[in-house]
């Protein structure tokens, strides 16, 4: 059910979740990496594997809307991997400063778009309860 709040936030979550791997995460020297990039000495494929499948989860999601219990669940675990993504950076970032070179993690609207995403899929995860919580008090009148 696309009327439902909580798929408009699922949904602008996954978008938000494509829209990230465009926009760069790290820089090499004076070239910006973004989770696209294939030409480049260093590429972040832990963040694309992670970004990627925090996407797929919250389109899933939506259309999971008869069974509440699962798509709470599924929310509950795309929280999980969104947060799995900021430490998948942390540790790229650690990474880079062991290595050395010119390779750094730069802060950028493509760091900033999963923690909105995290926001929206909370969000939704109160909004499905909510729906789940009406639906259990109406049963329970009848």
């Amino acid at each position: 059910m696309i009327q439902r709040i909580q798929s408009v936030y699922l949904f602008i979550a996954a978008a938000l979740l494509v829209v990230t791997m465009f926009f760069p995460v790290a820089a090499y020297g004076d070239v910006q990496i973004n989770l696209l990039d294939h030409d480049v000495p260093f590429h972040p494929y832990g963040l694309l594997l992670v970004a990627g499948g925090a996407a797929i989860i919250s389109l899933v999601n939506i259309f999971m809307f008869k069974n509440r219990t699962l798509q709470l669940r599924l929310c509950a675990i795309n929280i999980v991997v969104i947060t799995l993504y900021y430490l998948t950076y942390i540790v790229y970032g650690l990474l880079a400063k062991t290595v050395g070179g010119h390779l750094r993690f730069i802060l950028s609207i493509g760091t900033l778009l999963p923690a909105i995403s995290f926001v929206l899929m909370f969000m939704a995860f109160h909004g499905i309860k909510r729906d789940d919580d009406k639906v259990k008090a109406a049963d329970r009148l009848r």
